[in-house]
């Protein structure tokens, strides 16, 4: 069973960006927020699903979030 991930998208400015939307559901990202703005959507997808999402027309990257910690105080390492 595939594992899910967020995802973070950015998109370029070749394409509206509904277009891209709509190819990125059909590739598998289920879409959380659309930062239209800056050209940025996140969206959770299984793993499986990342190369697929990477080569919907009109984006740039794909990048899977990284969870940050910074730990309790006067902890020296934050991550």
């Amino acid at each position: 069973m595939a594992r899910r991930k967020r995802y973070v998208v950015t998109v370029g400015n070749d394409r509206p960006l509904a277009e891209v939307e709509t190819g990125l559901r059909g590739a598998g990202l289920d879409i959380e927020q659309s930062l239209a703005e800056i050209g940025v959507v996140v969206g959770t997808a299984d793993t499986s699903a990342e190369e697929s999402i990477s080569r919907v027309d009109g984006v740039d990257d794909v990048s899977a979030e990284v969870a940050i910690d910074v730990g309790p105080p006067g902890t020296p390492d934050s991550w």
